[in-house]
């Protein structure tokens, strides 16, 4: 990962991205790994952990909020590049 990490950041060095463009594009690919990662999460762990040792109530709802906020996210951002 970190010779992707490097070939990224050659390549927006090449294109001519500033520092700010470069930290919003970072906090974009970080929040559509989460909005792929909470909600999939959740999923495994309701379907596959045996039933004593499921997330509770809170922690579904918690991680229904995270799941939404996160999907919210990057779907906004979506939004911003495209239509922005």
């Amino acid at each position: 990962w970190m010779v992707v990490g490097c070939l990224i950041t050659y390549f927006m060095e090449k294109n001519g991205v500033t520092d700010l463009g470069f930290l919003f594009n970072a906090a974009y690919m970080g929040g559509f790994a989460m909005a792929v990662y909470v909600p999939l999460t959740l999923y495994i762990n309701l379907k596959h952990l045996p039933p004593c040792a499921r997330p509770g109530k809170v922690c579904i709802f918690m991680m229904t909020v995270a799941s939404m906020v996160y999907v919210g996210f990057a779907a906004a951002c979506l939004y911003w590049e495209i239509l922005g």
